[in-house]
């Protein structure tokens, strides 16, 4: 399944999404940072409460991260966290993994994550998140590329599932949050 972002055809389609990317962007990456911390903080207390043990120690899968990682790198601080999107995320400056994105991104994405990562804002993302979980060096997070639909792992491979603003873009949500709840322990 392409990314959201691979399914934008025509000049003003495109010119809409980066009219929209625009606006985020002209936030502060601290901001930005301040809101996903936000959401994690949330998802956390939503696991602990309905688990009732403490978030850490945990095998959690965060499907559709995002490329900024920002949930994943505040779980993996106590945690074991693997991240599956469609596209292909890439984390330091390994040529191999970029030709992996150029293929199966697609031109657009590519080009915007280069651009991205060029003009310094993933650097700067980077400052304000390890800031905000006060740490030098972002913890490790184990990241595939796969499909929500067709999750890779066992049955109850995970303790935890985190998704955000990914059931929108799949053509049948249905069987992703089956997908979701066969690979969660019970």
């Amino acid at each position: 399944m392409p990314s959201y972002s691979s399914e934008t055809h025509g000049l003003s389609k495109r010119l809409r999404e980066a009219s929209a990317l625009y606006r985020i962007r002209r936030r502060t990456a601290s901001t930005r940072i301040d809101e996903l911390i936000a959401e994690a903080e949330s998802f956390e207390r939503i696991i602990v409460g309905l688990s009732g043990l403490p978030s850490e120690k945990r095998s959690i899968l965060e499907v559709g991260p995002g490329h900024f990682l920002a949930q994943a790198y505040y779980f993996a601080r106590r945690n074991e966290v693997t991240a599956i999107d469609t596209d292909v995320i890439p984390i330091g400056l390994n040529p191999l993994t970029y030709l992996s994105m150029f293929r199966h991104n697609g031109l657009a994405r590519s080009v915007k994550t280069v651009v991205r990562k060029a003009t310094g804002i993933d650097a700067e993302h980077r400052k304000f998140l390890k800031a905000k979980l006060s740490v030098t060096k972002l913890p490790s997070v184990r990241v595939m590329r796969g499909d929500v639909c067709q999750i890779e792992f066992p049955d109850s491979s995970f303790d935890a599932v985190l998704r955000r603003s990914v059931l929108h873009h799949i053509s049948d949500p249905s069987v992703a949050l089956r997908e979701m709840a066969r690979v969660l322990r019970a």
